[in-house]
């Protein structure tokens, strides 16, 4: 039996709280059991309305997992798939929050850096190799990653050289 409310007042309910794709609204108009031709008027409705916008879901998410969370571009493109977000969509809010900068790219991942090593040094190769395959899971390049893990440790060994002096 068909739930009773007009399913683009429940999607715009969903929308007040928090930006979501159009494939999250749709899977949960679906899990409440509203027919797809009914989803398929209340996605049109919902776009009409500006309420839904993949392309400002897909800019927002970008933006928070960037800074508050610091993935790396690569775990950002994931994410953006798994919530639905065409790709050419996913490529250009990249673009837009991210930046196509490479100077920027590297900031980012210099500060998931400092906060995964909260002013520790990098110890032994094990623990290089632990910091490496960590800025992966984060979603930054694997050069790159590696680059900065050793100028982390050369700034080090610069450091404790000036110590020893």
């Amino acid at each position: 039996m068909p739930p009773a409310s007009d399913p683009a007042l429940v999607g715009l309910k969903w929308l007040a709280r928090r930006e979501l794709t159009e494939r999250q609204v749709r899977d949960r108009l679906a899990k409440k059991g509203y027919s797809a031709e009914a989803i398929d008027q209340a996605i049109s409705r919902l776009k009409q309305d500006r309420a839904l916008d993949d392309e400002r879901t897909a800019r927002a998410f970008v933006s928070t997992v960037a800074s508050l969370k610091q993935w790396g571009p690569a775990r950002i493109r994931l994410a953006l798939e798994r919530l639905g977000v065409d790709r050419a969509v996913a490529r250009a809010a990249m673009a837009d929050v991210l930046g196509k900068d490479a100077e920027a790219a590297n900031e980012r991942l210099e500060a998931a850096l400092d906060r995964r090593l909260r002013g520790r040094s990098i110890g032994d190769a094990a623990d290089m190799r632990r910091h490496h395959q960590w800025l992966l899971r984060q979603g930054f390049d694997g050069g790159a990653a590696l680059q900065a893990l050793k100028r982390r440790l050369a700034g080090t060994a610069t450091r404790l050289g000036e110590d020893l002096d």
